[in-house]
């Protein structure tokens, strides 16, 4: 899909790695047991210019996800 395209160049182009969290029915997120099984962005990282991961600020992940619609989890928005 063109999302998927989207994502994947700037992950590629901004050199960005992403990582996610599955959530699966048997074990549910938080004490919720989900209908389906899904992933959640839990963060996002580039490297500083010495090489060293450097961890995107929480404001700036959040903008990123909601740009590349990633989901991320919905509590997080409201703490």
């Amino acid at each position: 899909s063109r999302d998927l395209a989207r994502l994947l160049r700037v992950l590629k182009d901004d050199e960005l790695a992403v990582s996610f969290e599955m959530v699966t029915r048997r074990h549910g997120h938080h004490g919720q047991l989900p209908a389906g099984e899904y992933l959640v962005a839990t963060s996002a990282h580039g490297h500083d210019p010495y090489g060293a991961p450097s961890f995107l600020p929480w404001r700036r992940f959040l903008q990123f996800c909601t740009a590349m619609k990633l989901p991320v989890n919905d509590t997080w928005l409201f703490a």
